[in-house]
């Protein structure tokens, strides 16, 4: 699995529970430590970009060049943040969540 995130099985949800203070931190929103995922056998590579996929050769193409082959594929995109498109928009310091 390829992330370009230091952390995966969070609570996005709860996002807006941090920015209120309610959660002190973002680590209150991982669900799991990494070494939960490495003890369930689950190959996890945080913070790299794929590129592209090489579907004939089976293979993911990372930002960095490399190459990693792969027996089948799942393709799961994730999310966009939503821009609202309104006067200061734009401003230092405003904040995008999860749509």
């Amino acid at each position: 699995m390829f992330t370009e995130f230091e952390d995966v099985g969070y609570s996005p949800c709860g996002i807006p529970y941090v920015h209120g203070r309610e959660i002190e931190s973002f680590q209150g929103l991982i669900l799991q430590g990494k070494e939960f995922y490495e003890n369930a056998g689950l190959d996890i590579h945080y913070e790299t970009t794929v590129a592209s996929l090489d579907v004939a050769g089976h293979a993911v193409v990372l930002a960095d060049g490399e190459r990693v082959p792969y027996d089948r594929l799942v393709v799961a995109t994730g999310f966009n943040y939503a821009d609202p498109n309104v006067p200061g928009s734009d401003l230092e310091g405003l904040h995008y969540v999860k749509n």
